[in-house]
């Protein structure tokens, strides 16, 4: 699984969103940086339930990057 190693802004408009479900946050050092990875898991009524679904791992530039947007984003202080 890549590493993601920059965050961008992006216009456009979220769709409907059907469902929600809890992210999982794990932190965790690869090859001597720490990483930040964010999964989702299967709802109870896919084939596989509580089998990670998307997944996204973040090094420390990029977590800076989306912290920044997201405290700009919603206000955060």
């Amino acid at each position: 699984m890549p590493s993601i190693s920059d965050v961008l802004i992006r216009d456009g408009k979220l769709g409907a969103q059907r469902s929600s479900c809890p992210l999982y946050v794990t932190f965790e050092e690869f090859d001597g940086e720490m990483h930040v990875c964010l999964a989702t898991r299967g709802a109870a009524t896919r084939a596989k339930p509580d089998q990670n679904s998307q997944t996204t791992q973040l090094d420390r530039d990029a977590a800076r990057k989306l912290f920044e947007i997201l405290r700009d984003g919603f206000g955060f202080e």
